[in-house]
């Protein structure tokens, strides 16, 4: 077997090697880069982009995100691989050694480089860093959102040009200093590695009220579970309702029992002012089996702490949406209303929150074939070898080479990305991932931004034979199971597989023509994803590479679903349910909401120079089309007088 892999009949051999001469031919090939929908924005040289990504979805987010998934202490390697039988052969040596030595101006921050800059700061100026405790006073002082910043473009592609001395290597990071009057927020920068003579930089000062969100500033909730508590009575009738499911049972501790949380935390912009900071709160019901399972309770709220006076309110509480409760303006109102029995309560579905077929585990029944479901499913086997090749976080596959790696906030990053030694993206990545919700929803129309929940330090750990099969390679970073994006310590340890490289073919054709010579070449591509884990939400990014010099760049969506509450069995529900989302249980609604997604692409196709244009699909007469075009029409002979044409927008 090793012997026919080896040893291919000449006929594939010689489609193969006339294929990749046909490809390598072309001096520019078209770049296409993709979207989850299929949409082309034709840009200069033919070439498609369609990196604007419009998803529709009927779930919700959640709303204190922290307790979505609960993080566990990260690292570790992806499980073992399975055995696969492969002929003895030598690892393909990096094609361009002097081009991966020099993508790496593009690393992202290491852990160590990281600590040493929280190392720096906590025994210069006397920041906290410890987790759990970063920001629990009124007069904290830390610092978040720690990044590298890239060397100005043309310091980069001189030094890679061998023409320029090597770029700094620069690191930024917010300075959140509560414990100053007025306080204030300074943004920093910082050349590494440090030394003895260095000095942070100071980029700008904002003030207290446009600090940049995190995720454990602890200060303005720390009173809301005991400001809340008086209402915790309201709900116990409902929990009586649950029917915890068998499975569910055997996941939880025995003296487990049901109960709601006040949670909080998303930051409302638009009532939020210069003294003060507004978050929306909700209660959720916990059926147990850890901080993975709840439900949408019947109740939202909203806070604002004020940092001058040092005081939590809650007001605007609705419970029982549906009911005709009125909107309480305190919890002693809400309170009142509920002695004097003219509160209306309600009930929730017991039989859908008490089950893990509502969360992601699985309960029967179950609907595949137990023979076919017990049978592996199909797997990637490279008989000779990868053809990738990776030297630190450079990759080089058929022609390609590339950088890449995982930034704090903007997840992954794309740099110097290559083709026949040409270049033709010097960056790409995410600037942000946004979701927007309707009406009738806990959200209560929020806008979230998942790039203020530093996408990048939500990696999630990668799963061999899950996100990516099990003869990928994998890149290591700080991630989600950290625990250091929601206030955890930044440890040496906390590295683990955030990005996998692989090879898969697509099963098709990627030219072809009946009964020529060489017919056609088979279709291949070269992976290189990551998952990003926004609270409830998966992000999968995944950077697609083909043979003939196109590519695509796309995010994809997974997660835990978390409706809003409507009430069990109404007739208000199926007009919400046309109105706002679907129904997932007869006491929740999938709310209604958008995702949208923005990316910087930097291309340097043909040179430095942009040239960008709108290509029009139009119709028309033929001559005059020559003509205004100053075309000499002398003998042009054509069977219809009108014609399809391009009309050029230059932008």
């Amino acid at each position: 077997k090793c012997s026919r892999n080896v040893q291919r009949d000449t006929a594939h051999a010689n489609i193969f090697a006339h294929g990749l001469d046909w490809i390598h031919s072309n001096p520019r090939p078209p770049l296409r880069t993709q979207s989850t929908h299929g949409r082309r924005l034709y840009v200069f040289n033919m070439s498609s982009t369609y990196l604007g990504v419009l998803l529709l979805s009927s779930f919700a987010a959640a709303h204190d995100r922290r307790m979505l998934f609960g993080s566990r202490p990260g690292g570790g390697s992806p499980p073992a691989s399975p055995s696969f039988p492969a002929c003895p052969t030598e690892p393909l040596p990096f094609p361009v050694p002097e081009v991966a030595e020099t993508n790496k101006i593009f690393d992202q921050l290491t852990v160590a480089e990281q600590l040493s800059i929280e190392t720096y700061m906590a025994e210069n100026f006397g920041i906290t860093t410890t987790g759990g405790e970063k920001c629990v006073t009124v007069n904290c002082s830390t610092i978040a959102k720690i990044q590298l910043i890239k060397p100005p473009k043309a310091e980069a592609l001189a030094y890679m040009a061998g023409t320029g001395p090597k770029p700094a290597r620069i690191g930024q990071f917010w300075w959140l200093r509560a414990n100053l009057r007025p306080r204030v927020a300074e943004l920093h920068q910082i050349e590494l590695p440090i030394t003895a003579d260095t000095t942070p930089t100071l980029i700008r000062t904002e003030p207290w009220e446009r600090r940049p969100f995190v995720t454990w500033e602890d200060v303005p909730l720390q009173d809301q579970a005991e400001m809340l508590e008086p209402l915790r009575p309201l709900f116990d009738e409902m929990l009586t309702a649950l029917v915890i499911s068998d499975s569910l049972a055997a996941k939880t501790e025995e003296d487990f029992e049901p109960y709601v949380r006040f949670g909080g935390g998303a930051l409302s912009v638009p009532g939020s002012t210069p003294g003060r900071r507004e978050y929306l709160g909700r209660v959720d019901v916990r059926a147990g089996a850890g901080p993975h399972y709840f439900k949408e309770g019947p109740m939202q709220y909203v806070m604002s702490y004020d940092w001058d006076t040092e005081t939590l309110s809650v007001y605007d509480i609705v419970i029982c949406p549906g009911m005709g409760n009125p909107t309480y303006p305190s919890v002693d109102a809400a309170l009142a209303a509920y002695n004097d029995g003219s509160l209306k309560l309600c009930s929730i579905d017991g039989e859908w929150y008490g089950d893990t077929k509502a969360h992601m585990d699985p309960e029967p029944p179950y609907f595949i074939d137990d023979a076919a479901a017990k049978r592996a499913e199909p797997m990637i086997y490279y008989p000779e070898g990868p053809r990738f090749t990776v030297s630190g976080r450079s990759v080089a596959w058929m022609g390609w080479d590339f950088h890449v790696d995982v930034n704090a906030i903007n997840a992954m990053h794309i740099s110097n990305l290559r083709f026949q030694n040409e270049r033709i993206v010097y960056e790409l990545h995410a600037t942000d991932f946004t979701a927007v919700y309707s009406g009738y929803s806990t959200r209560k129309d929020i806008f979230y931004s998942d790039g203020g929940y530093e996408m990048g330090n939500c990696a999630t750990t990668l799963r061999a034979g899950l996100q990516c099969p099990h003869q990928a390679v994998f890149m290591y970073g700080l991630g989600y199971d950290s625990g250091y994006v929601w206030g955890g310590d930044l440890t040496l340890d906390a590295e683990a597989p955030t990005i996998c490289v692989f090879e898969a073919p697509d099963n098709e054709a990627l030219f072809q023509h009946a009964q020529e010579k060489y017919e056609g070449l088979s279709k291949s591509a070269l992976y290189v994803r990551g998952v990003f884990t926004v609270g409830n939400y998966d992000y999968t990014q995944t950077l697609k590479l083909y043979q003939d010099g196109a590519f695509d760049f796309f995010k994809q969506l997974s997660g835990y679903a978390v409706g809003a509450y409507i009430l069990p069995g109404d007739s208000s529900n199926t007009a919400l349910m046309s109105l706002f989302g679907a129904l997932i249980s007869t006491s929740a609604l999938g709310a209604l909401h958008t995702h949208s997604a923005g990316y910087k692409i930097d291309l340097d196709i043909g040179g430095l120079e942009n040239s960008v244009k709108i290509k029009t699909p139009g119709y028309g007469n033929l001559i005059d089309l020559l003509n205004g075009a100053g075309l000499n029409t002398t003998g042009i002979v054509s069977a219809s007088d009108d014609t399809y044409y391009f009309a050029e927008t230059p932008l």
